[in-house]
């Protein structure tokens, strides 16, 4: 355990301060000349290295690490000797409620709607998300328990706008089981105060927004009840008012159509886990012949902040 571990904030980024007595209970004297610090941070600073312990003795050492990963909540780092090999682990939970000194709740008009342009019918199933966080100034984190956001971006007002994607034999099992998928926001408000705010919804619910051509084929009626067909049409009705790529599969340029060329403000291609490829700002139209031959999920972001998520073939 740390002698001395709290967190503060800065610009809207969560810091801990973290100091420790590391003693040397061996028989040679060991060295340590830097450290490391993964996954769930970044270090930025340190007081007391390198160091150089005999047997016996203890030496005092702190560090501040920057937060970059709140899923986790483990903070794993390493004192390292390069030449000798010598590595003393350590690690500790970063209580990130801690540092929260608001209450906060997402609005009610968040939304979830399934996207059948880059489902794969009876294997994956991508759902487009959009939450708000009245009064929030700042997005500083979002995930999900279970991890399902593929990709999200957020506006100055602070609509978050994202994708996420299930195993449709997960998704499934999770419904059956009567479990939730929960998202988590952290959020900043004036003056650096913080806040987390949750919103848990039934994994049924997800579910049955899937078209039952969408679905394996042996559960295809665990859905024909009023709502879930309310949800597709409405789901339908939109479509037609959907951007599109022109040509799709594509070798070359490829061309966003159904919205027009002026109002296109961000393209980013993202793999399908949605990993970042290739970023284009203010056109219509962008160029993927350096990219492998794959399937890939195109964000679209308009000049008013609207977020579309399209499948690309590339040839």
């Amino acid at each position: 355990m740390p002698e001395k571990m709290y967190c503060y904030v800065e610009d809207c980024k969560i810091y801990y301060h973290l100091s420790y007595t590391v003693s040397n209970q061996g028989s040679d004297t060991v060295s340590f000349s830097y450290m490391q610090v993964s996954p769930s941070g970044v270090l930025v600073s340190t007081t007391g290295l390198p160091m150089t312990i005999p047997p016996g003795e203890s030496r005092f050492f702190e560090f501040d690490v920057l937060v970059t990963e709140f899923m986790n909540g483990t903070l794993h780092f390493s004192f390292i000797d390069p030449e000798t090999g010598c590595e003393k682990q350590y690690s500790d939970t970063l209580l990130l409620e801690t540092c929260m000194d608001e209450e906060c709740d997402i609005s009610e008009d968040c939304s979830f709607e399934f996207n059948p342009e880059i489902s794969t019918p009876h294997q994956s199933s991508y759902f487009n998300f959009f939450f708000n966080v009245p009064g929030a100034v700042q997005l500083v984190s979002i995930w999900s328990v279970p991890p399902q956001i593929v990709n999200y971006t957020s506006s100055s007002s602070l609509d978050i706008n994202g994708l996420m994607m299930f195993d449709y034999a997960r998704l499934s099992q999770m419904a059956v089981n009567d479990e939730y998928v929960c998202f988590h926001v952290v959020v900043c408000f004036e003056e650096n105060r913080l806040c987390h705010a949750k919103l848990c919804i039934h994994a049924k619910m997800l579910r049955d927004m899937i078209p039952d051509d969408y679905r394996q084929f042996s559960d295809s009626s665990m859905a024909d009840n009023d709502s879930t067909r309310s949800l597709r049409f409405n789901m339908d009705v939109q479509q037609e008012y959907k951007p599109y790529l022109a040509p799709n599969p594509a070798h070359n340029e490829v061309m966003v159509m159904g919205i027009a060329p002026e109002e296109v403000a961000e393209i980013t291609v993202l793999t399908l886990q949605g990993g970042q490829v290739a970023v284009f700002r203010n056109d219509y139209r962008f160029n993927v012949s350096r990219l492998a031959k794959a399937t890939y999920i195109v964000r679209v972001i308009t000049t008013d902040r609207k977020v579309h998520y399209l499948k690309l073939v590339k040839q």
